[in-house]
């Protein structure tokens, strides 16, 4: 042996070592278990977050549907107003014209 221990003084350091491994585990352990503890509290409000995140997600699709569909609306009604204008348009044109032609003829008729 040319390390100069001999096996029993070898077994007699791994005795010496043996409760400082086992405090060294126990504090791991510890350490893990508070992990695990901490990891299971951020997944819990990443999930609280996330459903969250999709009811406020689902609440402004709802809106900008309903602001589409409104600006649809005042479109078609621009479009309506614009069509009931031009079709008044001609009536009320037809009955200028022919106001100034009765006046026309009735101005002729008495001359």
């Amino acid at each position: 042996m040319p390390s100069g221990k001999t096996q029993a003084d070898r077994l007699l350091e791994l005795e010496r070592n043996v409760p400082g491994i086992a405090k060294q585990l126990e504090a791991t352990e510890k350490a893990a278990d508070a992990l695990g503890l901490a990891h299971q509290q951020t997944v819990d409000r990443v999930t609280e977050l996330r459903i969250a995140y999709e009811a406020t997600l689902a609440v402004t699709r709802k809106e900008l549907d309903d602001l589409r569909k409104w600006k649809d609306d005042q479109k078609k009604e621009r479009e309506e107003w614009a069509r009931r204008v031009w079709a008044f348009g001609p009536s009320v044109l037809g009955a200028v014209v022919g106001a100034l032609i009765t006046l026309l003829f009735t101005y002729l008729i008495r001359r």
